[in-house]
């Protein structure tokens, strides 16, 4: 009898990886292409970084004069809706990356520019590049609400927005990695949103165990840019070392970098005690 249910789960995940495979083979050859693609012009994310600028600013000005409306529904529903998202492309990108792993090593998977040109894996970049803009209503939604905007919540979802544009316009092979462990936070952090939303209040243990997350998504993305950078330099400035570009390798280095100090800070001055402002103040 044990040998039959493992008969029936094995058949069950065979039949379910060989949808998966068929599903997914259409997009095997599909291409993110700058100029061609929808939004690929980095007017797009230039433009859209501007005018988010100017109305968070304007906004808050606005408001102020203004009582904040109730919004529990519509936070609940957008919430809920970018977990999902951010649920679905991780699962999709962890589903194309297991199916490469058999044939593929790790190294290939981060320099590869044949692994890169898999259209599975830059349709998802695709996907999350586009989800960056409608998460810029995350600031809308903190502004309607009178809430703070902090610099750290601005300037991560600014710079996520253009950082998701140059990775794809620059191909970088190693944006996989950032892109998985990003969507993957999203998804707890969404959930805790929408769990918020709802009325429930999680502990300051949930809340800095988020930001711990956070920060080990950055250590591990630095991690392996740096590795990506350094096998292009050590392969004589050649591309075919480990696909990219400089510009891609720069932007990733320098802005995941920076939001790992940005959020180590914020860890220190919200969640350890001794590095509080006198007074108790809380610093976001």
């Amino acid at each position: 009898m044990e040998a039959d249910l493992w008969a029936v789960g094995g058949s069950s995940s065979a039949r379910l990886s060989e949808w998966l495979s068929a599903t997914t083979a259409g997009l095997r050859h599909w291409r993110f292409t700058p100029g061609v693609t929808r939004f690929s012009s980095p007017v797009w994310p230039a433009v859209t970084i501007v005018i988010y600028v100017a109305s968070l600013a304007w906004g808050q000005r606005a408001m102020m004069s203004r009582k904040p409306p109730h919004l529990r529904m519509l936070l609940v529903a957008h919430n809920t809706l970018c977990a999902a998202v951010s649920a679905a492309l991780f699962a999709s990108l962890a589903w194309a990356l297991a199916d490469k792993a058999p044939t593929t090593s790790l190294h290939q998977l981060v320099c590869s520019r044949v692994s890169h040109e898999d259209g599975r894996l830059q349709a998802v970049y695709y996907a999350n590049y586009l989800m960056k803009y409608w998460e810029l209503a995350d600031t809308a939604l903190l502004v309607a609400r009178k809430r703070k905007v902090t610099f750290l919540h601005s300037f991560h979802h600014a710079a996520t927005l253009a950082l998701a544009h140059v990775h794809l316009v620059e191909h970088s092979a190693v944006q996989w990695v950032p892109i998985l462990l990003n969507v993957a936070v999203h998804v707890l952090m969404y959930s805790y949103y929408a769990m918020t939303a709802v009325g429930h209040r999680p502990g300051v243990l949930v809340k800095s165990s988020l930001t711990a997350v956070q920060i080990c998504q950055f250590v591990i993305g630095v991690t392996a840019a740096c590795y990506g950078f350094g096998v292009y330099v050590a392969g004589g400035w050649d591309t075919g070392a480990c696909w990219g570009t400089q510009l891609g390798a720069a932007s990733g280095i320098g802005v995941l970098g920076l939001y790992l100090v940005l959020f180590v800070r914020f860890f220190r001055q919200t969640y350890l005690p001794d590095e509080r402002p006198r007074g108790g103040k809380k610093v976001e």
